[in-house]
């Protein structure tokens, strides 16, 4: 089972690694993190996966930001979370761990209306069983209704960071209006999660 136990250990390990060096970014209570902007949410990502992950540097990131609004201080290290948990399945899960050179991601952050949306999409190996991942989706899920309705989260985990993602949603940001959508496109060559929050749980004021 190439997803679920092939990688297991080796995302696992990975994904330790990047939580302890985005811990550096976790300040005491007492301390607050200064507002900051979604260029510089994205720059403190892309330092924490240098520091993690060989050749990251050989990835084709593309990138699009759209967004006006200056972040509450007090959500930064949540959405270093989400971010890492995205990175962590598409490094992993593409199927292009040992040749990053041929993974593609496509980051899109930004503001529409009322909402804050954030997707990114990978392209996938050929060595991904299709079949397998979507019976993969669908069981991630059943767990996170599970989750969502039982507000348990701790119990549940796949290997996808995505019941994590689900708890920082819904506990820490309080964003009960949010939701979290991913799996195979319609290509059937690329993965995307895709999440949609209020633009009023992260912002603070608009930049001048």
């Amino acid at each position: 089972d190439y997803f679920l136990d092939g990688i297991s250990k080796s995302r696992t390990e990975l994904q330790q690694s990047m939580d302890c060096i985005s811990e550096w970014f976790k300040l005491p209570e007492e301390q607050k993190m200064e507002n900051y902007s979604a260029e510089y949410l994205v720059e403190t990502c892309d330092y924490i996966n240098r520091r993690v992950v060989s050749n990251f540097d050989s990835i084709q990131i593309n990138s699009r930001i759209e967004v006006e609004n200056i972040f509450k201080g007090k959500t930064f290290s949540y959405m270093v979370d989400i971010f890492i948990i995205l990175y962590t399945n598409a490094f992993y899960h593409s199927g292009y761990i040992e040749n990053l050179n041929l993974l593609t991601i496509d980051l899109l952050l930004v503001e529409k209306d009322t909402e804050l949306v954030l997707e990114m999409k990978n392209n996938l190996s050929s060595e991904i069983d299709r079949d397998e991942l979507v019976n993969i989706v669908i069981e991630i899920q059943e767990k996170l209704e599970i989750c969502i309705s039982s507000g348990e989260y701790y119990n549940y985990e796949g290997k996808s960071g995505y019941i994590k993602i689900c708890k920082i949603l819904n506990y820490n940001l309080e964003c009960a209006n949010s939701y979290l959508q991913f799996g195979l496109m319609q290509d059937k060559n690329h993965y995307f999660t895709r999440i949609v929050m209020p633009k009023s749980v992260l912002a603070e004021k608009e930049r001048k």
